[in-house]
């Protein structure tokens, strides 16, 4: 732990936030004094100023109270107290089921992706609410995502922490949610909970078919296609696993409701159900032949009766300015054209087909053509 990155103002509004009092100090030396309601022999008492010269010594032993009196490590108060403008989402995957000590690299990556599309998703619906965006490349949620932080893993579990900076964005938007006061980067993380709120108790309540109703009739909905998408990339069939998602709001703006600070677990079972969300507000895309660009990333072929490779492969491709796995089958004079793509990393693939809906990695029907792109 580096003492002097902690402000005396932060961990004032820290302590504030856990239940202290500050005290007015009668000698008026340049010190905070702060008392616990529930700790009566306890105080804490540190300079106003990190250039005392006693500040290093104070700071620590104000950490170690509050570690003590939490049951938390100094270190998890001294993180929590770096971050006290931020509120922070936490993933956490269950497979607890499965007797391995890691995820599969490619699945760990995903859900990285996923997060980002999460947040970007939920920011676009704050900005505009709307049941499919046509990108979430806007401006806005770009920045948030620079802006946000990935943060230290947890032992024993697979855990993503994400810390958004709650001064990040400055933005008028729409939505209320519950607290018109909130800054923006407050209301994506809101509507991230509240959308995943409402996605749970529609499939454990049975009435999907009315949720997406009133999606429908929203003036200003709160999930997207992009959201429910999102929260299917954070489920690997083998694995099976179920998400947990923690919420710990920046102490700088309260949440209006002591609820707001429970976890939310979406089961395996549910993501099939979110995937029938995705699919029924998506808007209906027109059955007609595209063109797309993309990678060749894996091949699954086998050989014909003539022994001449063809069948599936997965491409990565470009689409509303996201990247879209895709599953194609090719005819033998295609493959090898996927094969040569593969091998070259300079090399890209252009390709015409229509593309169905559902999850990734999304099939491709009626592959017209395929052909090599040198050095793209």
């Amino acid at each position: 732990m580096i003492i002097k990155n902690i402000n005396p103002i932060d961990l004032r509004d820290f302590a504030k936030s856990q239940g202290w009092v500050q005290q007015v100090n009668p000698a008026k030396t340049p010190i905070y004094i702060m008392n616990h309601p529930d700790y009566t022999y306890r105080q804490l008492v540190f300079p106003k100023t990190d250039q005392a010269p006693d500040y290093a010594d104070a700071i620590l032993s104000s950490l170690d109270k509050l570690a003590t009196l939490s049951q938390q490590a100094p270190e998890t108060i001294y993180h929590q107290i770096l971050s006290i403008q931020d509120d922070h989402l936490r993933f956490r995957i269950d497979a607890n089921h499965l007797k391995q000590e890691g995820l599969p690299l490619s699945f760990a990556g995903q859900v990285v992706q996923a997060t980002e599309k999460l947040i970007k998703a939920a920011a676009c619906s704050v900005s505009t609410p709307r049941l499919h965006h046509p990108r979430l490349h806007s401006a806005t949620a770009q920045e948030l995502i620079h802006k946000s932080r990935f943060g230290h893993t947890e032992s024993g579990s697979f855990v993503f922490n994400v810390s958004c900076p709650l001064n990040a964005i400055d933005e008028p938007t729409p939505l209320d949610l519950g607290d018109s006061t909130a800054p923006f980067v407050r209301k994506v993380t809101l509507l991230i909970r509240q959308g995943v709120f409402e996605l749970i108790q529609a499939i454990e309540n049975d009435t999907l078919s009315e949720f997406v109703s009133q999606l429908r009739k929203a003036t200003l909905p709160l999930v997207s296609t992009h959201f429910c998408e999102a929260l299917q990339m954070m489920h690997d069939e083998e694995l099976n696993n179920s998400l947990d998602l923690g919420f710990v709001w920046s102490s700088r703006h309260s949440v209006s409701s002591p609820e707001l600070n429970h976890s939310l677990r979406i089961p395996n079972a549910y993501f099939a159900r979110i995937e029938e969300v995705q699919r029924e507000i998506r808007p209906q895309e027109q059955d007609h032949l595209r063109t797309f660009v993309g990678s060749v990333e894996t091949l699954m072929g086998e050989l014909n009766a003539q022994g001449q490779r063809e069948g599936d492969v997965i491409l990565s491709v470009l689409e509303e300015g996201e990247s879209l796995r895709i599953r194609a089958r090719l005819n033998a004079e295609q493959y090898a054209n996927a094969i040569d793509a593969h091998k070259n990393e300079n090399s890209h693939v252009m390709l015409k087909g229509k593309l169905q809906p559902g999850r990734q990695p999304r099939l491709l029907n009626t592959v017209e053509s395929f052909a090599l792109i040198q050095n793209v």
